[in-house]
């Protein structure tokens, strides 16, 4: 396969894909012109309450890693009472269960 690139196709891309740009660049400017003042203030309320949403995950984020935190102490805590409730168990049924002559 040939590596060579023909600079007017690749030019041509360009110019198209620039044509394409300009095209949306207007189409939106006549978009944003024509957007009523109720629809804006309602699009600012929608953005506020997503704000705020998104405020508030990052903060239930947070408090959710930090219970996560404890509840990996609590069972490193757990699992050492248990190791030794094991092992007591054992002293004790060592302790009860005679010895063999």
């Amino acid at each position: 396969m040939s590596e060579t690139v023909d600079l007017t196709l690749l030019s041509a891309s360009m110019q198209e894909l620039q044509r394409d740009v300009r095209l949306l660049r207007i189409q939106l400017d006549q978009l944003v012109g024509s957007v009523p003042p109720r629809l804006a203030v309602l699009e600012q309320s929608v953005h506020a309450i997503t704000t705020e949403l998104a405020r508030g995950f990052g903060q239930m984020q947070q408090q959710l890693a930090r219970h996560e935190a404890r509840f990996d102490a609590l069972d490193a805590g757990l699992t050492a009472v248990r190791s030794e409730i094991a092992a007591s168990t054992e002293r004790l049924v060592r302790l009860l269960t005679p010895a063999p002559d």
